[in-house]
């Protein structure tokens, strides 16, 4: 089956990944009155995961996880060849990464290969991506989260 042809199976492949960079954010961004503290207090945020699954019956699965980061910042990375749960995943070329530093915290999870098999059927994509990071500058256009799906 063909990723890209059936939407509901393509957005939840794309799930596992998007949701695994969703702790990235800009912490020099306009914040609500009732959330602003002094501009010294900087803190940071961010989180990749590859995949992250919970499924009835069985302990949550997670593969290559990236953080979290601490509140001052910092960077992680984590890579695996391949990774297998036998009868439900195999995934190959994992890699997760997360940078907090300057004004921002930017987030990127991905997987060169996936085969998902579940109910009897098999959901497979050639390469998957998810990007989180801040917004784009004033005046330039440029989307804050990117994501692509491969087939």
């Amino acid at each position: 089956m063909k990723l890209s042809h059936c939407p509901p199976v393509a957005a939840l492949a794309a799930a596992l990944l998007v949701g695994a960079c969703s702790e990235a954010r800009n912490p020099g961004a306009p914040r609500p009155a009732f959330l602003a503290t002094s501009p010294s207090a900087v803190t940071y945020s961010g989180r990749a995961t590859v995949v992250q699954a919970t499924l009835l019956g069985l302990q949550p699965i997670t593969l290559m996880d990236a953080g979290p980061l601490p509140p001052e910042g910092g960077a992680d990375e984590k890579s695996l060849v391949d990774a297998t749960v036998p009868g439900l995943l195999t995934v190959a070329v994992l890699h997760a990464s997360t940078v907090a530093e300057g004004n921002h915290s930017r987030s990127e999870a991905s997987v060169a290969r996936l085969s998902l098999t579940t109910g009897g059927n098999t959901i497979s994509a050639g390469f998957l991506m998810a990007r989180a990071g801040p917004g784009a500058p004033p005046g330039e256009r440029r989307p804050a989260a990117a994501r692509r799906l491969r087939t």
